[in-house]
């Protein structure tokens, strides 16, 4: 268990702890959020006509799943395809 532990806080030090940070640094969460945007708004005419159908802002729904790198949200395997593809 102690092994898992560092390897985990590795992965959290070098990848997952500038999507806690607001900075311009290229990895923070804001780049991120401008990266999600726009592919949203890129890939997906239809989607992006319901969200402002709707009056909503894709951001807000998807902060969360962003910020926290979908834990929570995603079944464990894919969580870790998530993670493969990160690395």
């Amino acid at each position: 268990a102690e092994d898992i532990y560092f390897l985990f806080r590795e992965f959290y030090c070098k990848y997952v702890c500038f999507v806690n940070s607001i900075a311009t640094h290229p990895n923070s969460i804001l780049k991120l959020c401008h990266l999600f945007e726009e592919a949203l708004y890129r890939s997906s005419n239809k989607l992006s006509n319901f969200f402002s159908q709707k009056g909503w802002d894709p951001l807000n729904v998807a902060f969360e799943w962003l910020m926290y790198c979908f834990m929570g949200f995603l079944e464990t395997e894919q969580q870790f395809i998530l993670m493969d593809r990160i690395i």
